[in-house]
């Protein structure tokens, strides 16, 4: 692989993983559940955010990897 290609390489895996960052997190819940245990209302939002990103998270992985595969092969 030239350098020219890894070049093309990295330029086109951060334009993939812009477009996978480019998430929406929705906080749920009220000052008085989040006052009341902030530990449980955070694991809670964390939940939520992983559960509703899992698809792009995994993509996000595997984009990573290919990434690294095609690098590697240099």
């Amino acid at each position: 692989m030239s350098k020219e290609t890894n070049k093309d390489s990295l330029i086109n895996f951060a334009k993939e993983l812009d477009k996978l960052n480019d998430v929406n997190i929705t906080l749920k819940g009220n000052i008085e559940a989040i006052l009341d245990d902030p530990l449980v209302w955070a694991e809670e939002q964390a939940v939520n955010a992983i559960g509703q990103n899992l698809e792009r998270l995994v993509d996000a992985r595997e984009l990573g990897e290919q990434f690294m595969k095609d690098i590697n092969e240099t």
